[in-house]
């Protein structure tokens, strides 16, 4: 298993239509926390956002939380996966929008069967959970299990994820919740590592951080053959939270995650997904809120309507009566799935999109035009719908965007013309949409010059970056 990246959006989208808390337990004696106030929730579990709770999370000086705002939706991120907090920052940063929360807790779960010590079939998770009533603890609560951060990806003499629009408060060039590791010697600067690579095209707001999953000691399952004490998976996990304020997206956060399996070992069966517990209008006026679910068919229980394409694989929640705290009203709020790996060897269009057994990790391929553009496609009308009319393009770009005159500029997708330009990359200039898959030498987490790198995926390397 080596996911190349997942891409996962949240999606908000709106419409105008139309004294101490009590405290309750569930059946297992631990708090139910919804509903609590900030205040009542530190009185029962004490100060969690102490550094001496983060201690339970890893290394303190490595455990950041930043709050994002740019465009329609504010909210309070952290640095080991989760998004919002339990009754954190009520109305104020939980995914608020139009002075009403959204969000009391978000994050990405990865699991997979492997096989143990023994011999024995195991299910393990990763979850990013921050209560230890909620998540996957050590039994002493003293190490979380699951996701944390990965040294290096934070200037950890300050409090911020590394995000975009940082200051540089002491005017050295670099802001100042960069890395060091962010400095380009070709350009000659700092540079943020964009999406799309060049951070000249970058969005209004982003936050990026990097966590593993190698504290995760519940199971006697070992992924790295000469390093016993790293555990879990042995997953590496790159984030990206992003915020656009235009138009289009000014009421959408992208979150995009990289999954590589990094360990010594095949993983043959994984799972990705995203725990999400919303509360439409605030966090004291969740009781009555509803969901539902649209597959990638179109299907759903909510409505004898099938969907279109863009709105599938998409969860989705509701305040019936459209009113939130204070009177307000309240939106709809979705998430969803933008892409994600499909299984590329079972003859099913996993994804519906007209084309059976994609891969998001070949290579460029082979050349097809004439008849051969048709290669791959099992529905005409579905492809068309999603993608447009089929084109003469690469076997390997299943959709056909590659353009040669536009992104032939390498796989750290900063071309001639940018200010940014450090010079001439991998695959750049090679007349075909180039992938990079590199062996880390030197175990910084980033492909380097002159360390070996291939367009085939390859067992124990990791992804550099695609045109």
């Amino acid at each position: 298993m080596k996911f190349k990246s997942l891409i996962i959006v949240l999606l908000l989208i709106f419409s105008m239509k139309g004294m101490y808390a009590q405290v309750t337990y569930d059946k297992n004696g631990n708090p139910n926390l919804k509903g609590l106030s900030e205040e009542d929730t530190k009185r029962i579990l004490g100060d969690i956002y102490t550094p001496k709770f983060f201690k339970t999370l890893g290394e303190t000086r490595q455990i950041k939380e930043s709050i994002i705002n740019g465009n329609k939706i504010t909210n309070i991120v952290f640095n080991y996966g989760s998004i919002c907090a339990p009754n954190r920052l009520s109305q104020i940063a939980d995914l608020v929008w139009n002075g009403l929360g959204y969000g009391f807790e978000f994050g990405p779960l990865a699991a997979a069967e492997v096989t143990g010590k023994s011999g024995e079939q195991l299910q393990i998770c990763d979850d990013s959970f921050i209560l230890p009533t909620q998540g996957d603890y050590s039994p002493d609560n003293t190490l979380k299990w699951g996701w944390l951060p990965k040294a290096g990806y934070v200037d950890t003499t300050q409090g911020e994820i590394a995000r975009l629009n940082a200051e540089d408060t002491n005017g050295d060039g670099k802001p100042d919740s960069w890395p060091e590791l962010w400095y380009n010697a070709g350009a000659g600067k700092y540079i943020w590592p964009a999406f799309l690579g060049d951070q000249a095209t970058a969005p209004d707001e982003e936050v990026f951080f990097v966590v593993d999953d190698y504290t995760n000691r519940e199971f006697p399952y070992y992924p790295f053959d000469n390093d016993s004490t790293k555990r879990g998976l042995g997953l590496d996990m790159q984030v990206r939270i992003i915020q656009f304020n235009n138009a289009l997206a000014e009421d959408i956060m992208f979150l995009v995650y990289s999954i590589t399996n990094v360990s010594d070992k095949f993983i043959p069966k994984a799972y990705f997904g995203m725990h999400g517990d919303p509360h439409i209008g605030g966090s004291a006026d969740y009781g009555d809120d509803r969901a539902g679910f649209v597959d990638a068919s179109g299907f759903s229980l909510q409505s004898a309507v099938n969907f279109p394409q863009r709105a599938r694989n998409m969860v989705y929640a509701w305040d019936p009566d459209q009113t939130g705290a204070g009177g307000k009203k309240t939106g709809y709020f979705g998430w969803k799935f933008l892409e994600s790996p499909s299984i590329a060897n079972d003859a099913i269009d996993n994804d519906y999109d007209g084309y059976t057994d994609e891969t998001p990790d070949n290579s460029c391929g082979t050349y097809l035009d004439g008849n051969a553009i048709f290669q791959g496609i099992t529905d005409l009308t579905q492809y068309t719908a999603v993608f447009g009319a089929p084109k003469a393009r690469w076997s390997g770009d299943e959709d056909g965007d590659w353009n040669i005159d536009r992104d032939d500029i390498g796989i750290d997708g900063i071309g001639p013309d940018s200010p940014n330009y450090p010079g001439a990359d991998y695959g750049e200039g090679d007349g075909k949409p180039s992938q990079g898959w590199y062996l880390d030498d030197n175990n910084n987490g980033k492909y380097d010059a002159g360390e070996t790198i291939t367009d085939e995926r390859t067992t124990g390397y990791k992804w550099a970056g695609s045109e």
